[in-house]
């Protein structure tokens, strides 16, 4: 398997504490990990990942407060569209695939003038 890491900074608005930042390359695969580098964004801020083109939700974040690893996943579903599951009641779960899209980052209550960095890893 081939890895690759995107990276997304930003800086929220002064205003409104608010940012929307974009992988800067074009993104293809199932995305394995996302890594937030806390630099001074405010306690308590909501982030939400998406598809740019699709809009497919890859993850959300609430009360982001420290520099944290997390590997998205989303339910899997049968061809009938009910859930696959393990034991009838515990989800099956795979990574989140985007094919030729960048991956939006959507940031509120980040407190006003606030940095950070998002590690991509698209494998």
């Amino acid at each position: 398997m081939n890895a690759i890491r995107h990276t997304i900074t930003f800086t929220t608005h002064s205003s409104a504490g608010t940012a929307t930042a974009y992988t800067p390359e074009i993104v293809n695969g199932p995305i394995l990990e996302i890594r937030y580098v806390k630099d001074d964004l405010g306690d308590g801020s909501t982030i939400t990942f998406t598809g740019e083109d699709t809009g497919v939700d890859i993850f959300e974040i609430t009360a982001m407060n420290a520099s944290a690893t997390h590997l998205p996943r989303s339910p899997t579903t049968d061809r009938d569209g009910t859930a696959i599951t393990y034991d009838a009641t515990n989800a099956v779960h795979e990574a989140v695939v985007l094919a030729n899209e960048r991956i939006k980052v959507v940031i509120s209550g980040g407190d006003n003038s606030k940095s950070g960095a998002f590690h991509i890893i698209v494998g």
